[in-house]
């Protein structure tokens, strides 16, 4: 950038170098001065394009230094994006239009303890130095969970413990013995859409993956089909996915069952699912305070 005036606004985490033109000596003592003033979020709520000025607070679209938070609603973005910082919060959604890019330092996608997630939906080009997705763990509840983060490793969820009941245990399940095999090596990878399951006995947990890549696209996994056990699949994107839905699936009915089983285990020790059936649209044993999930 090449800025001129006496007050100019620098953008965060550039570097920019100064220099004196002069055709005479130069005599005179000169004083840079930077002033760093933080600016209050730009924050979004309802729905709407990017490109509606009306919609936002001030009027204004925000400006590549701006710190953006969708706080509720779903926001699209609908024309290249530059911004220093974009949150969204639990329950609310974003979405990048196909041939648009969003260049951010970080984008944070929420989540809370009523399992509602900030939903990102990435048709275009993202560049993010960090990207970190949350997902809310209950104390001492076995949660199915799988990454989002491309190369994301089993340490994310912290120090793992091989001591039944103790510390934090993740796992991943083996079809083909129909047993659940203990991971406690931090620098193992989450493999893509395959699920794991895991517990804090000590506490609640807030897991944050966190890298500069996520899962887009299509995403392919190999089903394994006998008597043993199930397949354990995990959701590779950072968005709902509708399993209601005719589109986007490759489901062969003839030897895929169109029910899902979802685990709701809240309370310690506590092995709750509800099911849903694609085919007929039933419900079966879902908790009122997760009906905001049925949709998605």
């Amino acid at each position: 950038d090449k800025l001129y005036g006496i007050d100019v606004d620098l953008r965060e985490q550039a570097t920019y170098s100064f220099a004196v033109e002069t055709t005479s000596a130069i005599t005179d003592r000169f004083e840079i001065s930077i002033i760093h003033t933080v600016k209050p979020p730009v924050v979004w709520n309802g729905e709407g394009l990017w490109s509606e000025g009306d919609k936002w607070p001030s009027g204004i679209l925000p400006s590549p230094s701006s710190r953006v938070i969708v706080q509720s609603g779903i926001l699209t973005i609908d024309q290249d994006v530059e911004v220093v910082g974009l949150s969204v919060c639990a329950g609310a959604g974003l979405t990048l239009k196909e041939g648009y890019g969003l260049t951010v330092d970080t984008l944070m996608l929420k989540s809370d303890s009523i399992k509602q997630i900030a939903s990102f939906i990435n048709l275009g080009y993202l560049v993010a130095n960090t990207v970190e997705v949350e997902r809310h763990i209950p104390k001492a509840a076995f949660e199915y969970i799988a990454s989002p983060v491309v190369e994301q490793k089993a340490n994310v969820f912290g120090v793992l413990s091989s001591d039944p009941g103790i510390g934090m245990r993740l796992f991943s399940y083996c079809n083909s013995t129909n047993s659940w095999v203990s991971i406690t090596n931090g620098n193992d990878l989450l493999n893509p859409m395959h699920g794991y399951t895991f517990s804090n006995f000590t506490d609640s947990q807030t897991v944050i993956f966190s890298g500069t890549d996520i899962y887009t696209g299509g995403q392919h996994v190999t089903l394994h089909m006998n008597t043993r056990g199930f397949n354990l699949i995990g959701n590779p994107y950072t968005a709902y996915i509708d399993w209601g839905s005719h589109n986007g699936w490759d489901r062969d009915t003839s030897t895929l069952k169109p029910v899902i089983w979802i685990n709701y285990a809240d309370n310690p020790g506590a092995g709750n699912f509800a099911t849903f059936n694609h085919h007929s649209g039933e419900y079966t044993n879902w908790p009122v305070s997760y009906t905001h999930l049925r949709a998605h």
